[in-house]
């Protein structure tokens, strides 16, 4: 498993975070949009990324000092909802992914809070998610809905600066 960082973004990672989320989901998901004729490209892709950056509920996730993902959480008043979490290739499957998801489920548990999500129907990454216990709860044309309901767990957190920032977050009610 690779070890990994996380730190707060600010306005000056909209770049950075962007490249990652173009990146992550060139391989599997743009392609799939395309065959199915929806109008999507890089250029409409980035201006809703940079329409809708919010800094103050993403953090960076760091490998060795550098951006290598992102996550994106908004908390609603009756669930949290990750609205965003890509890693980049070269750094996919090795685990940060699924450690990020497991400190969400366990904040959200902590709080009685379950965890929904959309995902692309392209993206393989839905896998993640349902070993991760979420369950598919609806489907539109191009994304399917999934939710958990995770309970409280215990141990150890992945990543204690992501906690913190989780646990501000819910606590705050932003989103």
């Amino acid at each position: 498993m690779t070890a990994f960082g996380v730190r707060a973004a600010s306005p000056d990672d909209v770049d950075a975070l962007y490249e990652v989320r173009r990146r992550a989901m060139s391989t599997h998901v743009d392609p799939w949009l395309r065959e199915r004729g929806a109008l999507w490209s890089d250029e409409r892709s980035r201006a809703h990324f940079v329409g809708d950056f919010d800094p103050a509920c993403q953090v960076a996730l760091l490998v060795d000092g550098r951006i290598a993902g992102r996550l994106k959480v908004l908390v609603r008043p009756d669930h949290v909802e990750l609205t965003g979490i890509e890693v980049l290739p070269e750094h996919q499957g090795r685990g940060i992914g699924t450690r990020v998801i497991e400190d969400v489920l366990s904040v959200a548990g902590g709080r009685d809070l379950p965890v929904r999500l959309r995902v692309f129907q392209g993206n393989p990454a839905y896998r993640l998610y349902e070993r991760l216990g979420f369950r598919r709860t609806g489907a539109d044309d191009l994304e399917y809905t999934y939710e958990a309901r995770p309970a409280r767990q215990s141990g150890p957190p992945h990543s204690p600066e992501l906690v913190r920032f989780l646990i501000a977050r819910v606590s705050l009610g932003s989103g």
